[in-house]
């Protein structure tokens, strides 16, 4: 059919890009968290709690929320806990406002920045933010200190300090990993100052009809935080945690600012889940030793909750019958690690190690057995649909805290060995192939073809010192479809077999 020419093309033109336009908006408008397919059950024993971390009240220069403000939006959001981090102060510890308000626990942190070199062109010292938590308040003056420095007074007092924001633009970290108990793996700020024009003026276009959707369009991409995370788990064990950074509060001019983005779309956007030692008592001093213990233990992982609800997520090293957590430091050896997530569509996992991923899996669970030391995290990630027709990208859902493996000196320094790790990602399989499901005489890869000379054993948990030197290779990681043939040794006996899979 023909538009016709001049003016009567122009007239059908425009209102096809109306009526374009319109669909997008309803779509948009009508965007929330997906539904899990199979949500995970609580297991037994297992207490976990959300929060929101970095959060600033008009106590900060550049605040501008009310506490009761924050607690409602927290509340509306089933955030359970959340750490007021002010700007050199420690807010309300010092008003006398933390504890438990209508079912949210607030908790007084600092954000204190740290002087880490000096710069004799300005004569101002250099350096980044740390957030220090846990003490309701320390009595030292806490200007011009290293970051080292002010973790060591935080630790004295039984607190712990976070790097905030290290791979920010205008303010990253400029300190050492010394004293650190963990770090920003996302700070909403870092992820808004690294997008481009291409990426801001859709999400701030989006905002009035959707906040979330468009706070969720704003951290499509994890940014230069998560780099910055993984460089740092390299040289010591680091608990990573969300940061919102959140002010409510934005300058249009020198003299003006407004309320934006708005706590409740922080909270709603994502959090921070712990699993606790225990259940919440109600009592202040007992809930912050609690959320203390999980945050040093690395019992931690950071969730989109406004993509798809998290909780239950489990990421786990197995070593013969023993299970160990996330933010364990293990012994280079033969391991399974384990990654489980509530089904979501579209769900996929990709494990790293030392920020390189290292095996994927379509679906919401994979297994990989390995002997490689370094920092393993996983990363859960879901399709969203963006604002241009509704083109779909992968939007990341859940970061997990690091399984680390190898030596641990005294002062939480990592150290590596040199070494040609064997690995097996058994989740290439769809569905992936369980370690129970491994009997006498199957390759351990049930998969991908086999190396020419593989090892293979009659149980799933071998010694390391039974694996032959010269089957300490990577395997392959190649379509699961694909079918072949390979000579296996029995790495007891010795025994050289054919394998058909």
């Amino acid at each position: 059919m023909s538009l016709g020419t001049g003016p009567r093309r122009i007239r059908a033109l425009a209102a096809l890009a109306v009526l374009v336009v319109a669909w997008r908006v309803v779509a948009i408008a009508r965007i929330g968290p997906v539904e899990a397919l199979r949500p995970l059950a609580p297991a037994a024993g297992r207490h976990e709690v959300r929060g929101v971390f970095h959060v600033h009240t008009r106590l900060s220069h550049d605040g501008r929320a009310e506490v009761g403000e924050i607690v409602d939006a927290a509340r509306q959001a089933g955030i359970e806990f959340v750490y007021l981090t002010e700007h050199n102060n420690f807010g309300i510890a010092d008003t006398g406002q933390e504890g438990w308000k209508d079912g949210v626990l607030l908790l007084s942190g600092n954000e204190a920045g740290t002087c880490d070199s000096f710069d004799p062109r300005t004569n101002q010292c250099v350096g980044g933010h740390v957030l220090l938590l846990g003490p309701p308040k320390l009595t030292e003056p806490l200007t011009n200190k290293k970051s080292e420095e002010l973790a060591e007074l935080t630790g004295r007092a039984g607190g712990l300090a976070f790097a905030a924001h290290p791979g920010n633009r205008r303010v990253p970290w400029r300190g050492g990993e010394g004293g650190l108990a963990g770090a920003e793996m996302l700070s909403f700020w870092s992820a808004y100052e690294d997008l481009g024009w291409t990426r801001i003026v859709p999400a701030l276009a989006c905002y009035p009809l959707n906040a979330t959707y468009a706070m969720n369009l704003i951290t499509l991409s994890a940014g230069p935080d998560l780099a910055a995370f993984d460089a740092m788990c390299r040289r010591r064990r680091l608990t990573g945690i969300a940061g919102a950074d959140a002010h409510a509060n934005i300058k249009v001019t020198q003299s003006r600012s407004v309320a934006f983005p708005s706590m409740s779309s922080f909270f709603r956007m994502m959090s921070t889940h712990l699993l606790l030692d225990g259940p919440f008592t109600r009592q202040l001093d007992a809930d912050r030793k609690l959320l203390l213990g999980a945050l040093s233990k690395g019992r931690a992982y950071a969730a989109w909750d406004s993509l798809a609800d998290a909780s239950g997520f489990a990421f786990t090293a197995q070593i013969r019958d023993t299970i160990h957590p996330m933010g364990s430091v293990l012994p280079r050896q033969w391991m399974t690690l384990r990654v489980t997530a509530p089904e979501a569509p579209g769900a996929r996992v990709t494990l790293l190690r030392d920020g390189a991923p290292v095996a994927f899996a379509d679906g919401a669970s994979l297994v990989y057995q390995t002997t490689a030391d370094g920092a393993f995290r996983c990363e859960v990630s879901l399709p969203f649909a963006t604002p241009f027709l509704g083109l779909q990208e992968r939007h990341p859902w859940i970061l997990s805290s690091p399984i680390y493996v190898g030596d641990e000196t005294e002062d939480g320094e990592l150290q590596s060995t040199d070494c040609s790790p064997l690995a097996f990602p058994l989740s290439v399989c769809n569905p992936p192939f369980p370690v129970s499901n491994l009997k006498p005489g199957k390759p351990t890869h049930p998969c991908a073809p086999p190396p020419p000379d593989f090892c293979f054993w009659s149980s799933s948990e071998p010694p390391l010192s039974s694996i032959p030197s010269s089957s300490l290779t990577p395997s392959s990681t190649s379509s699961p479809t694909r079918r072949s043939t390979g000579t296996g040794r029995d790495c007891r006996t010795g025994a050289t077999t054919a394998s058909r899979r």
